[in-house]
């Protein structure tokens, strides 16, 4: 939470078949880090019942990533930087 009364939140994750898979409470900021173990529609919900009568600005960045994927990834940069590293 940027700025708005307390700055304190609430939030959670559900998954596709509607359940609470993560959550956070009365917190200004916070992290979900979770492997995708259901296909379908996740939802995110960012509660601010804790001050409802006050105004909040959320920052949220949402990252996605197949984790076998981003090990090559990772790899192929240590590479490229070992690579550059030789023309210093």
């Amino acid at each position: 939470v940027l700025r708005g009364g307390d700055r304190n939140v609430n939030g959670f994750i559900k998954g596709p078949s509607h359940t609470i898979i993560d959550s956070i409470a009365n917190t200004q900021d916070g992290e979900f880090n979770m492997p995708v173990v259901e296909t379908g529609d996740y939802s995110i919900c960012i509660d601010n019942t804790l001050s409802r009568f006050s105004s909040k600005l959320v920052y949220m960045y949402l990252v996605t990533y197949v984790l076998s994927e981003w090990v090559q990834y990772a790899k192929e940069l240590d590479d490229v930087d070992v690579t550059v590293s030789k023309f210093k």
